[in-house]
């Protein structure tokens, strides 16, 4: 197990509160599927954006690398290839490119895939951004089903804290 070395530390709750988080909406998938909703940027973006509206606290990814890493979670690494078409690095086995940005500098890949269900990682990206208007209606009821359970998760937690502090 890799621990990343991070600019900011977490608060001792904030660190329980990230890790419970994972643990409620993000259970291991059991596959090596990698894709956009469940690499590294899209997870801890996501999760930097609910824990902050909701906790008043921000994560950075290193941070995020370390909850998986101490959860045991499974962890795949890219390295990349300079695709001249598109204009991108693009994820390749045999590719030669790392990033060097926090995170990814340390595990020396261009990508960094978490073994979690995508669809979860996509949904709670929703709510922390509007849907248009034309949004169907299963769609919206994702939307609000999510929204609740991440709710009632804050409630549970803040609970929690206020109890064990009288």
């Amino acid at each position: 197990m890799r621990s990343l070395s991070t600019s900011q530390k977490l608060e001792p709750h904030q660190k329980d509160i990230l890790k419970k988080f994972i643990l409620t909406f993000l259970p291991q998938r059991g596959n090596k599927r990698k894709g956009l909703k469940n690499e590294i940027e899209y997870i801890s973006t996501t999760i930097d954006r609910i824990l902050y509206q909701h906790f008043n606290f921000h994560i950075t990814r290193e941070h995020i690398l370390n909850a998986f890493e101490e959860l045991k979670y499974p962890i795949f690494l890219k390295k990349s290839k300079w695709d001249t078409d598109k204009k991108e690095y693009i994820p390749l086995n045999q590719g030669t490119y790392i990033r060097l940005d926090n995170g990814y500098k340390d595990y020396e890949a261009a990508f960094i895939y978490v073994d979690i269900e995508p669809s979860i990682v996509g949904q709670l990206r929703l709510i922390t951004s509007g849907l248009p208007p034309q949004t169907n209606k299963e769609r919206q009821d994702e939307k609000e089903e999510m929204t609740k359970r991440v709710y009632l998760f804050e409630k549970t937690i803040k609970d929690r804290l206020n109890a064990s502090q009288h």
